[in-house]
């Protein structure tokens, strides 16, 4: 018997001719066995293989685990969404509030140059005292609106680098387009193949319970063919073809058979 390794590589091609590029392929496959250890998860740790008394496929496990990755794409987007949102309604407030600064400043301004005009004038007394309490009391004050102001640039700068971020980087808006899912559905067919039965026949409880029962090594082929096995058998035997059988004798020390010549 000549055996001969089988090569792993086996490469996709797609309705058009075109061969499926690595890195979608392994994509698609690194998913699929994915949901083949969700699946494997609701029924031996959730212990999930009945609905409505009736015991659950492997095939609606898989569809309904699409389904709900499918929900989670939607909750990722509405996240995303809501993240950007809030980083724009933070933007808004700090915009109102850098506005009502400014236009504050802009009073205080022409109350201090009152101040100076008044001061210039050289009042005395308790005039005088007032007069300098006002202006030390506006200094303090656009001080304080200034930096205010200047605090609210700095997160306006930082808001406006998440949100560049956010633009950048939007989640996924399909869990698998239809091109993915089609190379999902070729490892579907490969599986059902392999188990010579439609996914829907297949128990999720009970479809993998060989598993821990495979043969390890290379996978193999006959160069020369699986009939070589009975040629060997039947080597130094001696077969008459075309000849019917009359008689097949057990007794004795091995067996007779007696045969009419055409």
């Amino acid at each position: 018997i000549e055996l001969q390794k089988i090569k792993q590589k086996c490469p996709l091609y797609e309705a058009t001719g075109n061969q499926v590029p690595k890195h979608k392929d392994e994509m698609v496959e690194r998913e699929f066995n994915r949901l083949l250890d969700a699946t494997s998860y609701l029924s031996h740790q959730v212990d999930f293989n009945y609905y409505n008394d009736i015991p659950v496929s492997l095939g609606q496990a898989l569809e309904w685990v699409i389904k709900l990755q499918q929900k989670n794409v939607k909750h990722k987007q509405i996240q995303h969404l809501k993240a950007f949102i809030t980083m724009q309604e933070k933007m808004k407030s700090n915009l109102n509030k850098m506005t009502d600064i400014q236009e504050l400043l802009k009073s205080m301004k022409v109350e201090k140059d009152n101040c100076l005009a008044e001061r210039g004038k050289g009042a005395s007394g308790d005039n005088s005292i007032l007069q300098e309490f006002n202006l030390r009391r506006l200094n303090r004050e656009m001080t304080q609106l200034c930096n205010e102001y200047d605090s609210l640039v700095t997160q306006n700068n930082a808001i406006e680098d998440k949100l560049t971020q956010l633009e950048a980087s939007p989640p996924s808006s399909v869990y698998l387009s239809v091109r993915d899912r089609q190379i999902l559905d070729w490892h579907f067919a490969n599986l059902e193949f392999a188990n010579a039965t439609p996914l829907g026949n297949l128990s999720l409880k009970h479809w993998d319970q060989d598993d821990d029962f495979e043969f390890t090594g290379n996978h193999l082929t006959v160069r020369n063919g699986y009939s070589c096995v009975p040629v060997a058998l039947a080597d130094g035997l001696d077969i008459k073809l075309g000849t019917s059988v009359t008689e097949i004798n057990y007794a004795g020390p091995g067996v007779t058979v007696k045969a009419i010549n055409p």
